[in-house]
């Protein structure tokens, strides 16, 4: 990959990439080669302006410290010297700046001739209204000639991913490795690798190895060291300037494949965990596997609850949408892995711009018990949309916190985490400390994803015999679409005209509030009882006195 970064054929370098197996120091060794065999204007994005400062202080700096060549060239940083920063660096020949892809300032009128970009699918949508840091800081290259750039990340979400795009476009190089059987070469994919399992069907993770894909004999893990001191980087498409790679983590030194195997089997049943593992270990795109909803198909697999809170039902949240003469109200039952079960949904009419409706009307429902097997659940906590009446929602929730009653506020984008708490107030923001921000569209994302498990278990989403037609039409009311902004295509969710989706909303913010007790499922699963040791025998008896 170094031989691509200093190919004069070569202007752009690209590497997707699992994570954890050396993507970064691509990137560290491009920015120390430039430095000293090749002084340039270099810029260097990464997702924040907090990552940037981090990266600078553990990771270039000690580069610098302990390069002797590079010591030499860039003096110890100053507060007072402009010339030397955290995020500023001077050497004869050159400069080297770090800026978060959301600080738009620093890109803006800075012609540069090296640009490098780490983590690119985490940047920022937009860095203002210019554009985003890539187009940014690759329209500050056309000055030169020579211009390069280096371009790493790990995947994200099939069609949305940056890096995936850009690897398209190069000559898409794969790491090709001999069979030590055969000696084939071929690349190492997740397909080759098999595992056993026990008489009970248990899997077997330890017995992990690669069969190969010409002759299929058996790989053992320990010939992997071999294959790849052997192995050579092959495109399959054609070059049109642009290297490209991937690896995925079969080929790391630093992960067994039975650790890989494990990890799958820990996140396949969870589409949220299973995301993060294609992503991390596999280096590939998510794919979504449905983008609409059927209700019919829902309303067709309702089934029968023996109690208001079905076996498996170990939590219960609300989630409350605030209306001019109504509430609505949404009671989820939750258990291992997030399986959730509907136990009501409910409205309850009122003036809702009058606090005493709320408390002689509202307090009343989140305080309503769920009969289960084992007892009877409250919620444990509810959201309530802050939207509308939004005064009133946090003159509600103030005397509420120890009850757990919070006031949320939904964000729109697929890059926001489902939950995050206010603890600091926000000036022209209306958001008070203790206020809930829902990432509505990775929850609506999360939703449909745990809508198309098929069977019970983490994730699957069960429907009692009272659910009426109605609900699931506004439960699977909104559509994904896709729009293009600042030249980069953007996922959003939209309510298509005519259509509700207050039974939606309150899904969301029950598994918000979810979220929020940060539940830890181990403590509900049923542990085997540890062997009580046998008491050992006497072997005599020897007086207190001898002792």
């Amino acid at each position: 990959m170094m031989d691509a970064v200093t190919d004069p054929e070569v202007y752009w370098v690209v590497f997707m990439t699992s994570a954890q197996v050396g993507k970064s120091e691509v990137i560290f060794n491009a920015l120390g080669y430039f430095i000293h065999q090749d002084a340039s204007p270099i810029l260097f994005a990464l997702p924040t302006d907090k990552l940037a400062e981090a990266i600078s202080k553990d990771r270039i700096a000690p580069m610098i410290r302990d390069t002797p060549v590079l010591n030499e060239l860039i003096s110890a940083a100053k507060s007072r010297d402009s010339s030397n920063t955290l995020l500023h660096k001077s050497f004869p020949g050159g400069t080297a700046t770090l800026v978060g892809s959301n600080s738009p300032a620093n890109v803006s009128s800075r012609p540069i001739r090296i640009f490098l970009e780490d983590e690119k699918d985490r940047f920022a949508k937009s860095a203002g209204t210019e554009g985003n840091v890539s187009s940014l800081g690759w329209a500050r290259t056309k000055n030169f000639f020579n211009r390069k750039r280096v371009s790493t990340s790990t995947p994200t979400e099939k069609g949305f991913s940056p890096i995936e795009d850009d690897y398209e476009l190069s000559d898409q190089r794969k790491y090709f490795v001999p069979c030590p059987h055969c000696e084939t070469l071929q690349p190492l994919e997740w397909s080759g690798i098999k595992w056993d399992r026990d008489e009970d069907g248990e899997h077997l993770p330890s017995t992990a190895r690669y069969i190969c894909a010409h002759c299929e004999k058996d790989i053992d893990e320990a010939s992997r060291g071999a294959m790849l001191t052997n192995g050579e980087w092959i495109a399959t498409a054609d070059f049109n300037g642009i290297a490209g790679f991937y690896i995925n983590e079969l080929y790391s030194p630093w992960r067994h494949w039975r650790e890989t195997v494990s990890d799958f089997l820990n996140s396949k049943d969870d589409p949220e965990k299973l995301k993060v593992w294609t992503n991390t270990a596999l280096g590939q795109t998510w794919e979504v596997e449905a983008e609409t909803q059927d209700p019919d198909g829902l309303f067709a697999r309702r089934e029968e609850f023996h109690a208001e809170a079905p076996e498996g039902v170990k939590i219960v949240t609300a989630g409350v949408d605030v209306q001019k003469d109504r509430w609505e109200v949404s009671y989820w039952g939750y258990g291992v892995g997030e399986e959730s079960w509907r136990l009501d949904h409910v409205k309850i009419y009122g003036d809702t711009s009058k606090l005493k409706e709320w408390e002689t009307k509202l307090d009343p429902a989140l305080m309503r018990s769920f009969k289960g097997e084992n007892g009877s659940l409250q919620p444990a906590c509810s959201l309530i949309d802050a939207g509308y009446q939004t005064e009133i929602v946090y003159q509600f929730v103030k005397p509420r916190l120890q009850r757990k009653i919070y006031a949320c506020h939904g964000k729109d984008g697929t890059e926001k985490a489902i939950i995050h708490m206010v603890t600091k107030s926000k000036h022209g923001k209306g958001e008070k400390p203790g206020t809930v921000i829902v990432g509505v569209d990775s929850a609506k994302d999360l939703l449909f994803a745990f809508l198309n498990v098929e069977k019970a278990g983490p994730g699957y989403v069960h429907f009692g015999m009272d659910t009426d037609h109605d609900y699931l039409e506004q439960l699977t009311a909104e559509v994904v679409r896709t729009k293009h902004r600042f030249g980069r295509p953007v996922r959003y969710w939209e309510l298509p005209p005519g259509k509700r989706n207050e039974c939606l909303d309150c899904r969301v913010y029950s598994h918000a509030a979810l979220r929020l007790l940060n539940v830890r499922w181990d403590s509900f699963v049923d542990k085997p009882k540890p062997k009580q040791a046998r008491p050992r025998r006497k072997q005599g008896f020897v007086g207190s006195w001898k002792r």
